[in-house]
């Protein structure tokens, strides 16, 4: 099941107030991480290829190839942020801070990221949960 079958789902199981928060949780998330991209300096960039790499862009792929999936910006935007966080600074997704409403926010804690949904996303192909460096928070059972 890709995202957007999971986001159309969402509407019939969590609460109107839920989809704000979590949408808005997610919005910031997305625009600090553009923040931090546009600042990056292009000699960070590695050199060897990186583990991983191939099965994001069959992610992306399967998004940009979908013909239900509707927003190709969304997915350019998303798809930069994931591949930045992951791939070139080993962290999470989803920033620390971000909320899950209802289930808590991802934190980190010395070197290690949690995230209190990373068990729920870890097995749904199309996400990319399954490439991402947090942990499943220990103090959120899922």
């Amino acid at each position: 099941m890709l995202r957007r079958d999971a986001w159309r789902q969402a509407r019939f199981v969590h609460p109107r107030s839920y989809r704000e928060k979590i949408l808005r949780s997610l919005f910031f998330a997305l625009t600090a991480r553009i923040n931090q991209m546009r600042r990056l300096d292009p000699e960070e960039y590695p050199e060897d290829p990186i583990e991983g790499y191939d099965r994001f862009l069959e992610i992306v792929r399967e998004y940009a190839e979908d013909p239900d999936y509707d927003s190709p910006l969304l997915l350019l935007y998303e798809s930069l942020s994931a591949a930045y966080a992951i791939f070139l600074r080993g962290e999470p997704v989803h920033p620390p801070g971000t909320e899950f409403p209802g289930v808590g926010k991802v934190r980190r804690t010395d070197d290690c990221y949690y995230c209190p949904i990373k068990e729920r996303r870890e097995d749904q192909p199309g996400s990319f949960c399954t490439l991402c460096p947090a942990e499943q928070d220990p103090e959120v059972v899922s």
